[in-house]
């Protein structure tokens, strides 16, 4: 697996599900694999929480899908970092 520079990051306040309001900041990188398994055996109990599903999207998976993705303007950085 290539993990790539870092392409896109966003810092902004999120509200968990307690309630409680964090500094997120969140770093996004261009990654290419052949089908490598994601595992979630390093998340938090909270993690564990809040997050329903991951995977590896294909740049046309994520332009078909009617599914919700995070963040929205996923498409757009993967888009302006491969320009």
């Amino acid at each position: 697996m290539d993990v790539g520079p870092e392409i896109a990051r966003r810092v902004f306040v999120l509200q968990l599900t307690t309630g409680e309001h964090v500094m997120a900041d969140e770093r996004f990188f261009l990654v290419r694999t052949d089908g490598c398994a994601v595992s979630n055996a390093g998340w938090t109990a909270l993690e564990l929480d809040v997050m329903a599903e991951h995977r590896w999207w294909s740049r046309a998976e994520l332009a078909e899908t009617t599914e919700p993705v995070f963040p929205e303007t996923l498409l757009d950085m993967l888009t302006a970092a491969t320009r």
